[in-house]
């Protein structure tokens, strides 16, 4: 399959691994699909070399599989995983979230609730791009919240665990239903934190991070 190159503020590493990534979550690259390191450099126009480094690093977080003797395809979600994912998501995020409500000032509840209205006008869209771009959404949402905390090995560390449930994730959000669940939980997110109340923050994500898991068990076959 051929990919859209975009090279701005980025190394050849990052834009392979994204594009696969992105290809992964918008539904064109499919589970056990492989991937053809030769034809995705040709249609870069980078040597394998950087494709071949972004497929470690695919590795890694969780999307690419690499199968000796046969090849890299496009991993199987393991559901086993979820529920110890969720686990530490849980414990991490909401302590980012209560050191964020530390020092929230009114500028950042202004830019956390301009991301929650787009994200509001894109719930009765349809199809892969809008979803994409919902899901784009909803991790800057979390991530801008996190990052007020001013602790940025605490906010990787919550990025790189989120990376690899984004496949489940996808699934999620595809369910208009469940999107609307979520738009209502990061509203109660939204006011805890425009009441500077850290638990009601805590409890609010948790059960947020909670249903998000049961919901992805129950679409899962």
């Amino acid at each position: 399959m051929a990919f859209k190159k975009d090279t701005s503020f980025q190394t050849k590493i990052d834009i392979v691994s994204d594009r696969i990534r992105e290809s992964i979550l918008d539904g064109t690259l499919k589970p056990q699909d492989r991937i053809q390191i030769n034809s995705v450099a040709e249609s870069l126009g980078f040597s394998i070399i950087p494709v071949r480094e972004a497929i470690r690093k695919l590795e890694v977080q969780g999307f690419l599989e690499i199968k000796p003797h046969k090849g890299v395809y496009v991993r199987e979600p393991n559901i086993n995983e979820l529920a110890d994912i969720f686990e530490v998501r849980v414990l991490l995020e909401c302590r980012a979230a209560r050191l964020a409500l530390e020092v929230i000032a009114d500028s950042d509840l202004g830019e956390l609730r301009a991301v929650y209205g787009s994200m509001g006008k894109l719930l009765e869209e349809l199809g892969h791009a809008s979803l994409v771009k919902y899901f784009s959404l909803n991790r800057k949402f979390h991530g801008m919240l996190y990052k007020i905390s001013g602790n940025a090995f605490l906010c990787k560390t919550i990025e790189n665990i989120a990376m690899n449930i984004e496949p489940h994730l996808l699934r999620y959000i595809s369910s208009p239903a469940s999107r609307k669940i979520a738009h209502q939980e990061h509203g109660e997110i939204l006011k805890a934190c425009g009441e500077r109340d850290g638990q009601r923050v805590e409890e609010t994500i948790s059960r947020h991070l909670r249903n998000i898991l049961s919901i992805i068990m129950e679409l899962t076959p």
